[in-house]
C-alpha cells in the first residue's frame, strides 16, 4: 500500500477530497476508539460512523494493518536480538578460552601440573623425612652410648692393641662407610623410591658386615685379645653410629631442599588460583549469554502469536444522541447556575439592609438613611417646612434623619463630642455630617465641624470655609481665628487645604484633645479594638519559617506607615545601637509611606541595611503580630493607636513614645515600656532590655492583653456607649 504523495498535483487533490469528506487521518483518529479490555490480554477496537459497514471495514482493517505491523516488528526485534546474543556468545567463549590457555601456558613455564597434589606430595615427604630423621638421630644416641660403654670396659693396653690390630681392616672398613653414606644420601634424595639405589645400599651394607667379621675372625686367634666378642659389638654400634649420622646430615640437606620448594611454590599457586577465578567468571557470563541466547531464540519462535479471534461485523445504526445531549446540557446548566447563584450569595457579605448591618458588625443600629440620587439632592428643600413634599425620597430622608438625630441625643446624654468616619471613600460621610450638624442646629445647639478630610475636602469646600487647619498647627494662628463660621445659624467649621494627610495624628491629638475640650467639650478618644480576632489562641498561623526566621530568634517589629508621625528614623538609629550590642537580633520593618527612602538611605548610612528586613505593607497583620516578640511604635504624637492596641491584644512585649494617646493604654513597667520621643538610645536600652529577658516579655505580654479586654474591647465600648461626639468632623 502506497500512500498519497502531496507534491503530486493529482493525489494532492484526492488529499482534499479525503479530508472534506471527514476521512483524513485526523478526523478519523476522533472516531475511532481502541482500549485493553480491563486487565486481560485483549483489546478491543471500535470506531464510529454514518455507516454500520464502513465501521466494520474500518476496525477490521486496523486489526489487520496492527498485526502485520506487530509481527514484522516483533520478528525484527527477535532476530536482532538472537544476532546480538550470538555474537556476544562467540565473544565471551573466545575470551574463557583464551583464560584457560593463559592457564595452561603458566603451569608449563612453572613446571606445575596439579599445584595441590605436588605441594601434597612434598610435605607428605617432609613428614616422612622428619620421622627418619627423629628415628636416626635416637640411634645415634644410643650407638654412641654403646660404644662408650664399651670403651670403659677396656684397659688402656687392650685399646693400643685394638687401634694397632684393626688398622690394616679399618681403612677398608671406612671406605665401605663413605660408601654407604653416599648411596644413604642418594636414597634420601630420591625419596626412598629408587629400588636400584636401594639394592646397592644392602650390598654395601652386606660388604661392610662381612668385613667386619673378617677382622674380627683375625682377633680370635689372637691370645692377646681376651675380650674379641665387645670388640665385635663396638664395630657393629660403631658402624651404626657412622651411618645414622651421615643419615641425618643427608636428611637435612634434603628437608631444606623440599622447604624451599614448598615456599617456592605459594607465588605460583596465587597466580594459578587468580587465573582460575577469572575462567570460573568468564565461565559464568558465558553460561548467561547463552542462557539469554536461548530465551531470544525461544521468544522469535513465539513471535506473531497475537492474531484477531473477532472480526467486525456491521450492526443496527444507533438511534441519535442529539436531544438527548441538549437535554442533559440544559439540565446541567441549570444545576451549576443554581450553584454559582448560592455561592455568591453565601461568599457576599455586602451589608444592603439594617438587620445585615447589626448581624454582620454585632453593633448596635442607631437609624438609617435612604439612598439619594446624586445631583438630586436639595438640602434647602429637605428642612424647609413650607416647601411642598413633592419627593417621596427626599420626605423619607428627612424623617429618617430626625430619627438618627433622637437617637443620638438619647445616647449622647450630657456628652458633647461626636466622630463621623467609614472604611471607604464615596459612602457619604460629608452629607451625613452637613444633615446632622443641620439637624442639631434647628434645635438651638452650637455645632463646629472639623473638616480632616486632607485629601477630598469636601466639607471645607461646601460651606465655604477658610483653610486654617495647617496654619493653625504651625502657629500662625489661634484657634479661635482658625474657625471660620458658617452662612447657617449655630454652625461653625474648621476647614482644611486637602491633599496632604501629614496632619490628621497632630490635628487630632493637639487640637481636638487640648483646645477643644476648652470650648466644646470632652476630647476625642478613638479606643476600639476587636479582642476576640486578635486573639493568639484563635485562629493564628506561625509564619516565622516563611519569614526568614527561627523559632530561636528574638524579632523586634516595627509596623506602621512611614510618615513623619510614625517617627521610624528614631526606631532605625535606635536598631543600629542594638545590633552593635547584640549583633543575633532580628529587625523588622513593615509599611510604606512618604519616609521609605529616607529609612532605606540611613540604614545604609549606618550599615545595617543588611540586617533590617524591610517589607511592604501586608494584609496578614494578625499573624505577623504572632511571629514576633517586640513591638515597637516611636510616634511623635496618637490618639490611642489600634496598631498599639493589636499587639497588645496579641500578648506582645511592646514599646512606645509617652505621649498622650499611648500612655492611655500602655503603662511603664506594668504592661509595657515607654521612652521619650526621639530619644532612640532609650529606646535602644528598652529594646535590649526585653531581648534579654524573656519572662518580662512573657509578663508584659499577658498584662498587655488583660488592659485591652478590660479597657478597649469594641463590643464593650458598644455596650457601654461611655462616649458619643458632640462635635461633628472627617477622619
Amino acid at each position: 500500500m502506497k500512500s498519497l504523495d502531496f507534491q503530486n498535483e493529482d493525489e494532492r487533490g484526492m488529499i482534499k477530497l479525503i479530508e472534506s469528506s471527514g476521512y483524513d487521518e485526523a478526523n478519523l483518529l476522533k472516531k475511532l476508539k481502541v482500549e485493553r479490555l480491563g486487565s486481560s490480554d485483549f483489546i478491543q477496537i471500535a470506531f464510529e460512523s454514518e455507516s454500520p459497514y464502513l465501521s466494520a471495514a474500518v476496525v477490521n482493517a486496523v486489526a489487520t494493518e496492527f498485526l502485520k505491523y506487530y509481527d514484522a516488528s516483533s520478528s525484527q526485534k527477535a532476530n536482532a536480538s538472537v544476532a546480538y546474543y550470538t555474537e556476544l556468545a562467540e565473544q565471551k567463549k573466545k575470551e574463557l578460552d583464551e583464560k584457560v590457555n593463559s592457564l595452561k601456558i603458566f603451569k608449563q613455564q612453572n613446571g606445575v601440573i596439579n599445584i595441590y597434589e605436588q605441594t601434597k606430595s612434598l610435605v607428605n615427604q617432609i613428614s616422612d623425612l622428619e620421622l627418619s630423621r627423629e628415628a636416626e638421630n635416637k640411634r645415634i644416641s644410643s650407638s654412641s652410648k654403646a660404644v662408650k660403654d664399651i670403651d670403659n670396659r677396656f684397659s688402656d693396653k687392650d685399646r693400643k692393641y685394638l687401634e694397632a690390630g684393626n688398622t690394616p681392616y679399618s681403612k677398608n672398613i671406612a671406605i665401605l662407610k663413605q660408601k654407604v653414606s653416599d648411596y644413604s644420601n642418594h636414597l634420601i634424595s630420591k625419596g626412598y623410591t629408587a629400588q636400584e639405589i636401594n639394592d646397592s645400599l644392602k650390598v654395601l651394607k652386606n660388604t661392610l658386615d662381612a668385613e667386619i667379621k673378617k677382622a674380627s675372625d683375625e682377633f680370635l686367634y689372637n691370645p692377646d685379645v681376651p675380650k674379641q666378642e665387645l670388640v665385635t659389638k663396638r664395630i657393629d654400634y660403631e658402624l651404626d653410629l657412622v651411618v645414622a649420622k651421615y643419615s641425618v646430615e643427608s636428611m637435612d640437606k634434603e628437608l631444606s631442599r623440599l622447604r624451599q620448594i614448598v615456599i617456592s611454590f605459594a607465588p605460583i599457586e596465587a597466580s594459578i588460583a587468580a587465573l582460575e577465578r577469572e575462567i570460573t567468571v568468564a565461565a559464568d557470563v558465558y553460561l548467561l549469554v547463552l542462557n539469554k541466547l536461548n530465551l531470544a531464540k525461544i521468544d522469535n519462535v513465539a513471535a506473531g502469536t497475537i492474531k484477531q479471534i473477532e472480526m467486525g461485523i456491521p450492526g443496527q445504526p444507533e438511534a441519535s444522541k442529539k436531544i438527548l445531549l441538549i437535554i442533559m446540557a440544559g439540565f446541567i446548566s441549570f444545576i451549576l447556575c443554581i450553584v454559582v447563584i448560592f455561592v455568591l450569595e453565601y461568599l457576599d457579605v455586602t451589608i444592603k439592609t439594617p438587620k445585615q448591618f447589626v448581624k454582620y458588625t454585632n453593633l448596635n443600629l442607631l437609624g438609617y438613611l435612604n439612598l439619594l440620587e446624586e445631583g438630586k439632592i436639595d438640602l434647602n428643600s429637605i428642612f424647609n417646612e413650607t416647601t411642598a413634599k413633592y419627593d417621596i425620597k427626599a420626605e423619607t430622608f428627612k424623617e429618617l434623619l430626625r430619627i438618627i438625630r433622637y437617637e443620638l441625643s438619647q445616647k449622647m446624654g450630657d456628652a458633647k463630642s461626636l466622630l463621623v468616619t467609614s472604611t471607604r471613600s464615596g459612602e457619604g460621610k460629608s452629607l451625613i455630617i452637613s444633615c446632622l450638624a443641620y439637624s442639631f442646629a434647628i434645635t438651638g445647639k452650637k455645632v463646629l465641624i472639623l473638616d480632616t478630610n486632607f485629601k477630598n475636602n469636601t466639607l471645607t469646600k461646601l460651606f465655604k470655609a477658610d483653610a486654617n487647619i495647617e496654619s493653625y498647627l504651625k502657629g500662625e494662628l489661634s484657634l479661635q481665628n482658625a474657625i471660620t463660621e458658617t452662612s447657617v445659624a449655630n454652625i461653625d467649621i474648621i476647614g482644611c487645604k486637602g491633599a496632604n494627610n501629614k496632619f490628621i495624628g497632630a490635628i487630632l491629638n493637639k487640637v481636638t484633645m487640648d483646645n477643644l475640650e476648652q470650648i466644646y467639650g470632652e476630647p476625642l478618644k478613638v479606643k476600639n479594638i476587636n479582642t476576640e480576632l486578635y486573639n493568639p489562641d484563635n485562629d493564628v498561623q506561625n509564619i516565622r519559617q516563611e519569614l526568614g526566621y527561627s523559632e530561636n530568634d528574638v524579632i523586634v517589629l516595627f509596623i506602621a506607615r512611614l510618615t513623619y508621625q510614625k517617627d521610624p528614623l528614631t526606631f532605625i538609629n535606635a536598631a543600629k545601637i542594638v545590633l552593635d550590642k547584640v549583633p543575633d537580633a532580628k529587625i523588622m520593618i513593615i509599611g510604606e509611606g512618604e519616609l521609605r527612602k529616607d529609612c532605606s538611605e540611613l540604614s545604609s548610612i549606618l550599615k545595617i541595611k543588611d540586617k533590617i528586613k524591610f517589607l511592604p505593607f501586608r494584609k496578614d497583620v494578625k499573624n505577623i503580630l504572632y511571629s514576633t516578640d517586640i513591638y515597637v511604635l516611636p510616634s511623635l504624637w496618637e490618639v490611642v493607636p489600634l496598631a498599639l492596641l493589636e499587639a497588645m491584644a496579641m500578648k506582645k512585649a511592646c514599646i512606645a513614645t509617652n505621649i498622650k494617646g499611648t500612655n492611655e493604654a500602655l503603662k511603664d513597667g506594668f504592661n509595657g515600656l515607654m521612652f521619650g520621643t526621639g530619644n532612640f538610645v532609650e529606646l535602644a536600652d528598652k529594646i535590649i532590655t526585653l531581648i534579654n529577658n524573656k519572662e518580662t516579655r512573657i509578663k508584659f505580654g499577658e498584662t498587655a492583653r488583660e488592659t485591652v479586654v478590660r479597657q478597649f474591647d469594641l463590643k464593650k465600648l458598644v455596650k457601654e456607649n461611655e462616649q458619643v461626639y458632640s462635635y461633628m468632623g472627617h477622619f
